[in-house]
């Protein structure tokens, strides 16, 4: 997501999230989850980190996997 700040600077924020360990058959309810928890942390880290204009405004909620 983007991440502009009212002093003109732009950042883009990005967050990862996987399992180690062996490769294993990846199911949709376990990729469901990865990408809650995903989205969770980069709210957290958008909203009260680094304070994004418009963080506020992001939905709650697991995002929607297409």
């Amino acid at each position: 997501m983007d991440c502009p700040y009212a002093k003109g600077r732009t950042d883009l924020l990005e967050v990862s999230v996987g399992i180690g360990g062996v490769p294993e058959t990846v199911d949709s309810a376990r990729q469901a989850a990865l990408a809650g928890l995903a989205a969770d942390v980069a709210r957290v880290i958008a909203r009260q980190v680094e304070h994004c204009e418009g963080a506020a405004g992001l939905p709650d909620g697991d995002p929607i996997i297409g």
